[in-house]
């Protein structure tokens, strides 16, 4: 079976499939689309396969062959005429299209991948002073190549204001580590090299190796703990990625044993898991709930899951100090028509609470935000088909992080601010 390579008209992935097929999906973004063949002399491109009724889809275009650079090569060895011909027709089914022929050299140059958002937390820092902070991140490029930096974003614009380094592809990073610890961002990959990047301008600081894969990040001033996976603390110093001594402990006097140090406190992390918290079951039982979370935000704590009974309709219920019900809401208008399951995520700000929820069957997800201190529905706003990962609230604005996108909106009213991303 042969097969032929084509661009992803969504993110540009470059895509191998079977030459018969009509349709591909996107193994990087999962887009359908119409597969537009070319000729197998020079190339042309041929028309579409029809569009099934009620199915509309996009046009992925066959990649041009190496062979066409061959053939324009073969028409250089040829009598001028014939060589002209040749030449004329391949490079006039070529995309470049211009006034004049282009030349060898200008053919190679192709526009770079634009970056997409890759996912995760958005880690929030004040880099300008201006009471809105900026956003950090990764990036992802598909295409000719697969690369992820980290990135900041302007608060305001969404427009990205440094990208550091290639941190690698997307498998060598996804698992690795990414935080924020004041004016450094830390990223380890999975073969234990820390590397410390400039908060202010990305720039890389420094890079030490470890003894064992790192799951968070600690801020202790002068000195940033790798915590590994193991649960050992390796203290660092922040200036050099050297490592730095531990104090060792007083010595005990005669009577009980000290009590063992808790955990360091981990710095904010892209991955939001880290920083919700188990729902105990206990409290759960208390407010009648099928608990999956506990969310703690600045203006207070919110329980996380579904109805106990019956169907699993997403559920948020806002807890006073006695760990007491304040106030119960379903996320979805019409609870019997979503799809069942604890919200996908939650976020607590001072003010105001959101929670994204599945809308069932191709409807795609949801996010609804409520007054946090009555639980009055603010607004509900329809997501599509993206993959959400997380929410965060950052003062009037709501962060919406997902596979390739990230987007904000007005936490009063649910208009949408910027967008980054595909």
């Amino acid at each position: 079976m042969k097969l032929i390579v084509v661009t992803c008209p969504h993110c540009g992935g470059r895509i191998q499939t079977a030459e018969a097929t009509d349709q591909l999906r996107c193994e990087y973004c999962g887009t359908l689309s119409r597969l537009q063949r070319r000729t197998r002399v020079l190339e042309r491109v041929l028309p579409p396969p029809p569009m099934a009724p009620g199915r509309p889809a996009p046009i992925a275009l066959q990649q041009r062959s190496r062979g066409v650079g061959m053939i324009i090569a073969m028409g250089a060895l040829l009598p001028t005429a014939i060589g002209g011909v040749i030449a004329y027709t391949v490079l006039g089914s070529s995309s470049y299209t211009s006034s004049r022929a282009p030349t060898r050299a200008a053919a190679k140059v192709t526009p770079p991948d634009p970056p997409s958002w890759q996912g995760g937390a958005p880690l929030l820092t004040d880099l300008d002073g201006d009471g809105t902070p900026e956003v950090i991140g990764r990036s992802r490029r598909v295409g000719k190549v697969d690369e992820i930096r980290i990135i900041a974003l302007d608060g305001k614009t969404g427009k990205p204001r440094w990208e550091s380094e290639p941190l690698g592809n997307y498998s060598d990073t996804f698992q690795g580590p990414l935080a924020l610890a004041g004016d450094l961002v830390l990223f380890a990959s999975q073969r234990a090299e820390v590397r410390a990047f400039g908060a202010a301008d990305g720039k890389r600081r420094w890079t030490t190796t470890l003894e064992e894969r790192i799951v968070r990040f600690c801020d202790r001033g002068e000195t940033i703990v790798a915590v590994g996976k193991d649960d050992v603390e390796r203290p660092l110093v922040r200036a050099s990625g050297a490592r730095a001594t531990a104090e060792a402990p007083p010595a005990p006097k005669r009577g009980p044993k000290p009590k063992r140090a808790p955990p360091c406190e981990s710095a904010p992390s892209d991955s939001r898991g880290m920083r919700d918290y188990h729902l105990d079951w206990s409290i759960a039982d208390k407010v009648d709930l099928a608990g999956d979370r506990l969310v703690v935000g600045p203006g207070g704590r919110v329980a996380s899951g579904t109805r106990r009974k019956g169907t699993r309709v997403p559920t948020l219920v806002a807890l006073d100090s006695a760990n007491k019900a304040r106030w119960r809401v379903e996320l979805p208008t019409d609870p019997l028509a979503a799809g069942e399951g604890a919200p996908g995520a939650v976020a607590v700000g001072d003010s105001a609470v959101c929670g994204a929820y599945s809308l069932g069957g191709a409807g795609g997800g949801s996010v609804a935000c409520f007054a946090l201190a009555d639980g009055r529905r603010l607004w509900d706003r329809g997501l599509g088909n993206a993959p959400m990962s997380s929410l965060e609230i950052a003062g009037p604005t709501l962060l919406i992080s997902g596979s390739g996108r990230l987007e904000t909106r007005d936490l009063d009213t649910g208009a949408t601010r910027w967008t980054f991303g595909r």
